[in-house]
């Protein structure tokens, strides 16, 4: 196989994966699934004719499909016909599009909110539809619980207010007593310097000097006296002075050497034991002022803090309440809303997706409106586009740029061109009744110049154009059914339908081009067939390889192997294989009545 053919191949390949949930979209979206209603114990079968299902988008010059051809059907007893629902296979051009539906909307508008940050009421609301100027008045909230607040407030900013005086006051306090005492400790601590001062330089001079100066007289006196004595001792021998006389001078030595031993023995007592302890207690006393000094200035430290802190906490206090205040007052005044431009009034719940439950009911005097919740917008209608969705199948070959041809419920038979700007990132859950049901929203710009009549909320389907098939063998996208991996369509050949495989290439929500299996004028059932319509048998392997399938060894029907060929002058590669898994088919429970069978197309 060429590299060409195998790219091609390999498309094809990765196609078939998603052409199921393609199908079923374009069948949720168009409404072409068909239903073969059976009447108990009747023999007649109407179908349902397909004939708006096969207006294909092809050019007006080339063919068309044929519906309506009669068949025998197996199993009747040849008593009667049925006219079987067939389209012809023919070779047409036709666009590949998805159709995605959704609503119009301004690409830019002002929105208005409940301003509140409670739930409220609506007490005023302008009539949609209105046009308005800016200044004018659109809408008014209740405010009366908010005004409670306010009030409430405005009591506590008093007494935040009251309560920073007091704190202002008690700190100017602290600072003055703070300031009395650290004087005081100062001062004691200046006189217990004074005090040691004094007496090292004042008092122990003095006492020594005093001391000393007793040593000394007492020590001459002495001396006296022994000269008196030894001199009244020479004049007693003679006989010139009686013993009376020289015992008294005697005496008065004693009483002179006495007084010396405790001269000497006082200024030893003091050097030794009286300066000590008095220039120790007056260090200490000077070392407790400091230390009294020191913890004064740490407790006015800690007692600033604590009025300082007090201070502050209630100036924060009162800025809190004044903030609350502000923004009470600023809340009451955004209540009501006014225009801020000139527009066209469009309430809130009328931009509302379809599939969204309000359980407030209209918009309108006297709904509950929760916090952020839109009340109404001003669409600028000068620039509009148009948000749809699209499965997610498809999701991937939606790309901005692409043209997009659309329809306005609201306004039939005007066209309406647009482009995709923008497809989602993520997709989301169409609706409840479909939770597996995932879709992507697309945002298309509409083109100008388009009708003014347009307005926002309009219900819209958008035809995104994804790419064009040129002279390509077409079926009807109803035609084409799976068996596991295999793609089939119900061929008709001389009054009898036979099940042939398909390979099928680019398709639409309409139209699938088929690379192999069909030619050109074959004709093909586009419904689900009868009981005993069609005799099943097993795929053959030439049937399978002739679609790109094979048989594995357990028996069942996998892609064939990918082979890419080497350029020439380049070194051979490996052969690449690789097996894409195939959606297996789709079966949609039938109303009451009625037999439906989706099919799963390839």
């Amino acid at each position: 196989m060429k590299t060409s053919d195998a790219q091609n191949c390999a498309g094809d390949t990765e196609s078939v994966a998603d052409h199921a949930s393609f199908a079923n979209h374009a069948r949720r979206r168009r409404g072409f699934s068909t239903r073969a209603l059976v009447i108990a114990g009747g023999t007649l079968l109407t179908v349902a004719a397909l004939g708006s299902a096969l207006a294909l988008q092809a050019s007006p010059s080339e063919n068309s499909a044929k519906v309506g051809t009669k068949v025998s059907i197996p199993g009747s007893g040849g008593s009667g016909a049925a006219i079987a629902d067939q389209a012809e296979v023919s070779i047409q051009s036709f666009d590949v599009t998805t159709v995605g539906t959704g609503l119009l909307e301004a690409k830019d508008q002002k929105e208005f909110r409940n301003p509140l940050e409670s739930e409220t009421t609506i007490m005023e609301l302008v009539k949609e539809g209105t046009q308005v100027k800016a200044g004018d008045l659109l809408a008014r909230v209740n405010t009366e619980e908010i005004q409670k607040r306010l009030d409430q407030e405005l009591l506590l900013l008093e007494s935040s207010k009251a309560e920073l005086i007091s704190a202002e006051q008690g700190y100017e306090i602290q600072i003055n007593e703070n300031d009395s005492a650290v004087r005081k400790a100062t001062l004691a601590v200046e006189l217990a310097e004074l005090d040691l001062k004094k007496f090292l330089e004042g008092e122990v001079r003095s006492k020594r000097q005093t001391l000393l100066q007793g040593i000394d007289e007492w020590r001459s006196e002495v001396k006296r006296l022994k000269e008196k004595v030894d001199q009244n001792s020479k004049l007693l021998e003679k006989g010139f002075l009686s013993k009376d006389e020289h015992q008294r001078n005697q005496l008065e030595l004693h009483k002179a050497e006495t007084a010396l031993s405790k001269a000497e023995l006082d200024s030893h007592v003091f050097e030794s034991f009286e300066l000590p302890r008095e220039q120790r207690s007056k260090e200490s006393a000077l070392q407790e002022a400091k230390a009294e000094l020191d913890r004064t200035k740490r407790k006015n430290e800690s007692q600033v803090a604590s009025k300082l802190a007090d201070r502050e906490n209630k100036r924060k206090q009162v800025s809190l309440r004044e903030d609350a205040v502000n923004k009470l007052k600023k809340d009451i005044e955004s209540a009501t809303i006014r225009a801020t431009s000139d527009g066209l009034v469009v309430y809130g719940t009328s931009l509302l997706p379809p599939w969204h439950f309000s359980g407030n009911g209209p918009m309108a005097a006297g709904r509950k409106m929760y916090p952020n919740e839109l009340i109404l917008a001003l669409p600028d209608t000068s620039s509009m586009r148009a948000s749809v969705r699209v499965s997610e199948s498809i999701a991937a070959k939606v790309q901005s740029g692409q043209s997009v041809a659309l329809k306005v419920d609201a306004l039939p038979g005007v066209a309406v061109n647009g482009t995709v700007e923008s497809i989602g990132v993520l997709a989301e859950r169409s609706n409840w009744e479909a939770p597996n049901l995932r879709e992507y929203t697309v945002k298309i710009i509409l083109q100008p110049p388009y009708d003014s009549r347009l307005k926002p909320s309009m219900r819209c389907e958008a035809q995104i154009r994804l790419d064009r098939a040129e002279n390509a063998l077409c079926v009807p996208i109803q035609a084409i059914f799976a068996e596991g991996p295999v793609r089939y369509v119900l061929k008709s050949e001389g009054g009898k339908v036979r099940r042939v495989a398909v390979k099928l290439g680019q398709r639409s929500e309409r139209l699938a081009a088929v690379a192999s299996g069909l030619s050109a004028g074959d004709r093909v059932l586009v419904r689900a067939p009868l009981p005993g319509e069609v005799t099943s048998s097993p795929w053959s392997e030439t049937e399978l390889a002739a679609v790109g399938l094979m048989y594995a060894p357990d028996g069942s029907i996998i892609q064939q192997p990918i082979k890419i060929e080497s350029k020439p002058g380049e070194a051979a590669k490996a052969d690449a294989a690789k097996t894409v898994p195939i959606a297996e088919p789709t079966v949609t429970p039938a109303a009451k009545g009625e037999a439906v069978v989706e099919k799963q197309p390839g």
